[in-house]
Parts: structure tokens; sequence; C-alpha cells
């Protein structure tokens, strides 16, 4: 069996988005612009009839689109906006896992879109993850919020039990969902759905995904500090040029620098997180 390498996995998945962030901003941004679109038509059309609600109390405009969302045309936008996410992150993921895994390099241009069987496969890999997510979860859980629901126990032995259950089967999902977390990569390289397979590839390896993921959850961390700090540096430099040259130039160089720098970090930390179980994947089955 071959053994996970913790720090070399997260070493790699950082390099790889320090690197090659290019190679994702340009394989994700049209299918990333499309997402994009699509949902301001949705939701849009949804929120048209509430615009001048909206308008007239722009206080509660909070409240107003949460309730039209809420709607029966609502919970249709969102759901096709969903799959529609699914689709093109499907068609970006594929790419980019064959690439993390087998170095096979994406295709040329500055722009990527492409809807195969693979994309597909793809695609019905990520829903049937889920779909294992949701099923675990409920079925883990559903006794405990049963019990909760009929006899609504707040205090005591009885609550002190079902706290616990709930608990357990929160680390259940966890130990669910970190142990698939091989299976999305290994369909794009295996170029099937190989569920079962990546789960008994991933037999015995808990904590070192576990571990692996943890590590970079602290680089998302870091990258997240940077980027707050950066923001502020912008945002201070920015005012700086406010009250020089005006208000007109002080913004535009606020925006010009939130649109280089947004896509470049949102790259990076992407390219982080696509390459991990990408090359988890690729140690076990060196």
């Amino acid at each position: 069996m071959s053994k996970v390498r913790v720090k070399d996995a997260a070493t790699e998945a950082m390099n790889f988005g320090l690197q090659r962030w290019g190679t994702v901003l340009r394989v994700g941004w049209f299918p990333y612009l499309m997402v994009l679109v699509t949902m301001i038509m949705a939701y849009g059309f949804v929120l048209q009839p509430y615009f001048s609600e909206i308008a007239a109390n722009p206080e509660g405009a909070d409240v107003i689109i949460n309730n039209a969302l809420n709607t029966p045309p609502g919970i249709v936008a969102q759901v096709v906006v969903g799959i529609f996410n699914v689709i093109l992150l499907a068609c970006v993921m594929n790419v980019l896992y064959r690439f993390v895994a087998t170095g096979e390099e994406p295709p040329a241009g500055l722009a990527f879109f492409r809807l195969g069987p693979a994309e597909w496969r793809m695609t019905l890999a990520f829903l049937a993850y889920y779909i294992v997510m949701i099923v675990a979860g409920f079925a883990v859980s559903a006794p405990f919020l049963l019990i909760d629901g009929v006899f609504g126990v707040d205090e005591g032995p009885v609550a002190t039990v079902l706290a616990f259950g709930l608990l357990g089967a929160v680390c259940f999902i966890l130990w669910v969902g970190v142990r698939l977390i091989i299976f999305t990569p290994a369909t794009a390289v295996e170029e099937r759905l190989v569920l079962l397979r990546a789960w008994r590839l991933s037999e015995g390896h808990f904590w070192g995904f576990l571990g692996a993921l943890l590590l970079v959850m602290l680089i998302f961390l870091v990258g997240y500090l940077i980027l707050v700090v950066t923001a502020g540096l912008i945002i201070t430099v920015g005012g700086v040029i406010t009250a020089v040259a005006g208000g007109a130039v002080g913004g535009l160089f606020i925006a010009a620098c939130l649109l280089v720098a947004a896509p470049v970090a949102v790259s990076v930390l992407g390219g982080v997180g696509i390459a991990l179980p990408a090359v988890l994947y690729r140690q076990l089955t060196e």
C-alpha cells in the first residue's frame, strides 16, 4: 500500500498554486464568467418584480431578496444556477486534475470551454459525491433528530446523549467526506466513475488526508491574511491618491488594483485546493 506523504502533498499543492496560477486563471476565467452571467440573468429575472420595492426600502433589501429567492421561481433559479455551476466546475476541474495527476497540459488558448464525455462524467462524479454526503449525513443524524423532535429534550442525560450522538454524526460525515476526497481526480484520470475504487484506495489514509487538508487550510488562512493586508494597503494608497489627484483618480486606482489582484488571488488559492486531492490520488497509485 502506498503511503500518503502529507508534507509533500501540501507542499506540492502550494507550489502548484503559486507557480501555475496563470494556467488555472486561463482555464477557469471563461466558465466562471458564464456562471456569473447565468446568476445575474436568473436572479435578475426573479428579482425584477421587486426592484421598485427594494428601491423604496433599501434598508430592508436583504429581507426582500431573501423572500423572493424562497418563492417557487426563486428556488427554480437557484437550482438551475447550482446545476450549471457544477457542470462548468466539472469542465475546469477535469482538465486541472489531469494536469496535476498526470502532467497532461490543458488545451492551449486564452479561453477554455469543453463539454464532452469526460466533462459530463466529472459532473456525475460531483453529483455522486454530494449525494453520498447527503445520504451519509441523513442516515446517521436522522435517529437523533427524530428523538429530539419527538421528545423535545433540552436538558438532562438524554440531551447529553443526543449532543454526543450528533457530534458522532458530524465526525462520521467528516470521515466519509475526507475518505472520498480523491474520488473526483481519480474519475478524471481513469476516465470512469470510480467511487468504490476511491474508497478502497483511501482505506487507512484518513488521518493522512485530514493532515494534508489541515495544512492546506493553514495555507488558505495565511493567504487570506495576505489578501486583507494587501486590500488595506490598496485602499490606503487609493486614499492618498484621492487626496492629491481627486476621487476619480483614486477610485480608478483602487478598482484597477482589485481587478488585477482578485483573479490572481483566487487562482492561487483555487490552484492549491484543486491540486491537493489530485496529488494525494497520485501518491496512492504510484
